[in-house]
């Protein structure tokens, strides 16, 4: 369920057409009303009621929108067990932003549709444990996002990255790729790279994704550094060029000030590209599975981690073949599914 739109609609045909079972799941969509539906999701409300004598389990996808909220509200009218997936957005990050509000909201009406789940699905440990700060009280299940590897494999020939983008050239490249956001850590990144650049002469940063508000910042930065020749800027990548820019990367590179679980870094373990993250990255399974370095905030740190990464091929090689292997044992969505469904049925 789902509000209607061109966007929704292309990202679910796209959803349908490279995941196994997409032509079993059901799309139904809300006409969408403006500002009025936004603040009382009226129309929504309607139809999630007509939707719940047909199901037995309401799951929903984040916290704050309309949409979900008056979902949540007709599961507890019709006794129908729910349980809402954080995203991350019940962290004490994601609360500092309009934070206010969000108190207010959660005094307010939402520590009531929150505590009356039946659980709370929370993509790690340490996200589980910021969300109890807000004082809920249901089970928490602890499960990863997954990836779909047919989205991924056949990777895309070595070199069509490259092709795509001639400015990259033929040098070994670090790859960035998420918004372009100061949650990110460009700023962090682009430090580190000055840093990394003072002994490793031959390795380029390769930057993609949608600006976010940090692109002109970072580009700057690295304009002062001197550094705009080995720095490439290439806008979102969807889709294959979003696989094939990992299929050309020799490192991956995220030092986000915090995520929940960031899909980018199982996409990069998935296509056997070492990591170097940070640690509001959240991810020490990375670090257990040997598929990866994590630093702290800092960028000496994180161009060192950088520099053990590019400097030693067969290092560099083993990293990727254990991401590959833990995200193909642990982090499919096959095995997300098989947690989820053993959840539902206690329900």
């Amino acid at each position: 369920m789902s509000y209607d739109g061109e966007a929704a609609r292309r990202s679910w045909t796209n959803d349908q057409g490279t995941l196994d079972g997409g032509p079993q799941v059901r799309m139904v969509y809300v006409p969408g009303g403006g500002r009025l539906e936004g603040l009382l999701g009226a129309r929504a409300r309607k139809v999630a009621r007509s939707l719940m004598a047909d199901h037995d389990v309401v799951h929903l996808h984040g916290v704050w929108e309309t949409i979900l909220r008056v979902t949540a509200e007709e599961a507890a009218r019709a006794e129908k067990p729910y349980l809402f997936t954080a995203h991350g957005m019940l962290g004490k990050v994601h609360l500092k932003t309009k934070g206010l509000k969000k108190r207010i909201a959660v005094a307010l009406r939402y520590r009531r549709l929150f505590n009356g789940a039946v659980a709370l699905h929370m993509a790690n440990e340490i996200e589980a444990e910021l969300s109890s700060d807000v004082g809920l009280t249901p089970p928490m299940i602890v499960s990863p996002n997954g990836i779909a590897f047919e989205e991924i494999d056949p990777l895309p020939a070595q070199g069509t990255f490259r092709a795509t983008f001639p400015q990259v050239g033929s040098r070994p490249f670090i790859l960035f790729l998420s918004r372009l956001h100061h949650v990110k850590g460009l700023d962090y990144l682009a430090d580190a790279f000055k840093i990394f650049c003072e002994t490793n002469d031959d390795v380029d940063l390769v930057v993609a994704g949608p600006d976010g508000g940090m692109q002109q910042a970072f580009e700057d930065a690295i304009i002062s550094y001197g550094l705009q020749s080995r720095v490439h800027v290439v806008g979102p990548l969807y889709g294959r060029d979003k696989f094939a820019a990992y299929a050309d990367a020799d490192c991956f590179c995220l030092p986000s000030r915090h995520e929940s679980f960031a899909i980018v870094l199982n996409e990069a373990l998935a296509c056997a590209v070492p990591a170097v993250l940070t640690k509001g990255c959240n991810r020490p399974d990375i670090v257990e599975a040997d598929a990866g370095l994590m630093v702290p905030h800092d960028p000496a740190d994180i161009a060192a981690a950088l520099s053990v990464v590019m400097s030693d091929p067969e290092r560099r090689r083993a990293l990727g073949a254990n991401g590959r292997a833990y995200s193909a044992d642990k982090l499919t969505w096959a095995a997300v599914a098989r947690t989820m469904i053993e959840n539902y049925r206690t329900y």
